[in-house]
């Protein structure tokens, strides 16, 4: 092989030095953007995907909302804003009444308040049949007032004639207006 000339090992050099050039001038950073290009379009799929699977959930979401709303409602219905216990005390010693529970007492507790909402506590006892007892608690989910049953204590007598006595821990809750609680 024929040794190269002075000229031709020139000519060489500059062609690699503008292919070398071009390498790292051109195509490595047009590789550094592919690659943040290529990343970019992940992460837009990504949450093109998640945006999509949201989408798809927003139906249920909008159902679950309107649900609860619909309980908010009627849990706002049943929460007067005065507490006026008068009516709720009669309706709960009529309904004592109605199913022959005796040895009622009705006793409210302390008023006391977390921010707009005052809760009522009633001590609640009287004694009666298993069925009677079982006919009062299922009446008095029906009033229409709430009343929150905390605790519930059940005591046979010795005789053994089906007479229990029924002690009852409960709540009844009604909301402020404003400047009603002095």
């Amino acid at each position: 092989m024929r040794p190269l000339e002075k000229q031709q090992i020139v000519i060489i050099g500059v062609v690699v030095a503008i292919v070398g050039g071009f390498l790292v001038l051109e195509c490595f950073p047009l590789q550094k953007k592919i690659r943040t290009l290529r990343a970019a379009r992940l992460e837009q799929s990504m949450f093109s995907t998640k945006t999509a699977m949201n989408l798809q959930q927003m139906p249920i979401l909008q159902k679950h909302l309107e649900d609860i709303e619909q309980t908010v409602d009627k849990i706002t219905l049943k929460v007067p804003e005065s507490p006026d216990l008068g009516p709720l005390l009669r309706q709960l010693a009529s309904v004592m009444n109605k199913y022959k529970l005796r040895k009622q007492l009705i006793q409210p507790g302390t008023e006391q308040w977390v921010n707009q909402l005052c809760r009522i506590p009633l001590d609640v006892q009287c004694n009666g049949g298993l069925r009677e007892i079982y006919k009062f608690f299922k009446a008095i989910e029906k009033l229409d007032r709430i009343i929150r049953i905390e605790s519930v204590r059940l005591t046979s007598n010795t005789t053994l004639r089906g007479n229990i006595a029924l002690s009852i821990q409960a709540s009844v809750y009604y909301e402020s207006v404003p400047n009603s609680k002095g």
